[in-house]
């Protein structure tokens, strides 16, 4: 590995997905477990413009999109609550479509998972 990306991966440990700095503790659900696991990450609410789209990224991070009181297909154009959630790759290798995650006590459906 080189010493940049040595850097970036201390850099994303020490300040981005640093509790105390920019992240939240948040569990992890996946649906084919169900067993959930505390980790750091990165939300934003509301759509976020510039998703990446499945375009292959650094491996890294994930960027998953989740939606709260998630419908049916047959309820289109209702309005629901999004939140952008970005991961470590090495706290959630496989993010799924329909895994949970807990954010202040609030559970979030996977909807959308972009390897960012």
């Amino acid at each position: 590995m080189s010493a940049f990306k040595d850097q970036l991966q201390v850099d994303l440990d020490a300040a981005f997905f640093n509790t105390d700095e920019f992240a939240k503790t948040v569990v992890y659900t996946p649906k084919a477990t169900g067993l959930g696991v505390s980790i750091a990450a990165l939300v934003e609410y509301g759509v976020q413009e510039n998703n990446s789209h499945g375009k292959k990224g650094d491996d890294y991070t994930w960027n998953v999109i989740c939606q709260r009181d998630v419908r049916s297909a047959f309820d289109r154009g209702r309005t629901r609550d999004l939140a952008t959630v970005e991961v470590k790759a090495s706290d959630v290798p496989e993010p799924h479509y329909l895994d949970t995650i807990e954010i202040d006590g609030a559970v979030w459906t996977v909807t959308e998972v972009y390897d960012a």
